[in-house]
């Protein structure tokens, strides 16, 4: 969650800038802050590893919804597409999605396969 709260920052970067918002994205900067982003998204990727190994049912392929958004999400992000305002807006939504569906995917594999 710590990576949807940097990426939310970033549109608001000149805004807040302007009125003296204190956030990480305003205190360190955009471009310091990318690779932070990037590696929380990609440790939110890894944790998923050990779910395979818990997990041995078809219901695992529930998981591969939030990794593709996270991955659509974080490969623009190392592209340096963020400097983007169109790019960063789809970045934003796709970071968004991504960490929304990593609860929503969780929550029912261990429902369907009574956890």
């Amino acid at each position: 969650m710590p990576a949807l709260k940097i990426i939310r920052e970033f549109p608001d970067y000149e805004a807040d800038l302007s009125v003296n918002r204190r956030n990480l994205v305003v205190i360190f900067g955009r471009e310091k802050m990318a690779p932070v982003y990037i590696l929380l998204t990609i440790c939110a990727i890894i944790l998923f590893v050990p779910i395979v190994f818990i997990v041995r049912e078809p219901v695992l392929l529930l998981l591969l919804l939030p990794i593709f958004f996270l991955l659509r999400s974080v490969i623009p992000m190392i592209k340096g597409e963020w400097k983007n305002r169109e790019a960063l807006d789809v970045i934003c939504k796709n970071g968004f999605i991504g960490m929304l569906f990593i609860l929503v995917a969780l929550t029912g594999i261990f429902v369907l396969i009574g956890f």
